[in-house]
């Protein structure tokens, strides 16, 4: 499509709603007929200021064979062998072309928006384009978009900044302490406990006259019916 003032003119009011505006970069190659090559130009709306323009990639990352030539694409995704819902048919289908890439750029920034609700749409397109993957076209990365921390005048405070060192203590004089203590809270326990032992088996002892508590029990035992008296 050629530019044209009423779609402008949309565009324009669109952005000033804080809406991030996302337009396929080239519209669907026709059928070309002889080796005539159609020469590189510019679409709206995805030329329009502020517009993301998109452009569809195969899985190798590369565009597809026949594309239409374009320049200031700002992001490529992936744009053949899509499934998508469909009213007809088995209820899928499987589309492919710069419409179904800008599809998957409009829902990475619906994304985006949703995980930062006061970022503005500037904000929003700098994330998806910031954070995609480095190529001759950068890919589009909806994970990266969402989770990586960057700087800027929108980002919070201390956004993108390393953080501080962690100060790491050395506790091994307090482990020694430490152990240490246990140890003598052990060896505390088990005088004590000897002690108790002592105080409560010795004098028992005595009393038997240091004989074993058995000997003591079958020298004092009552005689059993029938057994001779002396």
């Amino acid at each position: 499509p050629r530019r044209d003032a009423e779609l402008t003119r949309a565009v324009a009011a669109a952005r000033r709603a804080g809406a991030v505006v996302v337009a396929a970069a080239a519209p669907e190659p026709p059928a070309r007929r002889g080796t005539q090559e159609i020469p590189s130009r510019l679409y709206w709306p995805a030329a329009e200021p502020g517009v993301l323009s998109v452009a569809d990639m195969l899985p190798a990352g590369v565009r597809p064979d026949g594309s239409l030539p374009t320049t200031g694409i700002d992001l490529a995704a992936p744009g053949a062998g899509v499934v998508s819902g469909g009213p007809r048919g088995g209820g899928h289908y499987l589309g492919a072309g710069a419409s179904v890439a800008a599809a998957y750029v409009a829902g990475a920034a619906a994304v985006v928006r949703a995980a930062y609700p006061d970022a503005s749409a500037e904000t929003v397109a700098r994330r998806l384009t910031a954070t995609a993957y480095p190529a001759d076209i950068p890919q589009l990365d909806a994970y990266a978009a969402v989770t990586k921390v960057l700087g800027g005048p929108d980002a919070p405070a201390g956004a993108g900044r390393a953080p501080d060192p962690v100060a790491v203590r050395d506790t091994s004089a307090a482990d020694r302490t430490a152990g240490r203590a246990v140890v003598l809270v052990l060896l505390g326990s088990a005088t004590v406990l000897g002690i108790l032992w002592a105080a409560f088996v010795l004098p028992r002892a005595r009393a038997r006259g240091w004989r074993p508590a058995r000997a003591e029990r079958q020298g004092t035992a009552a005689p059993s019916p029938g057994t001779p008296r002396g």
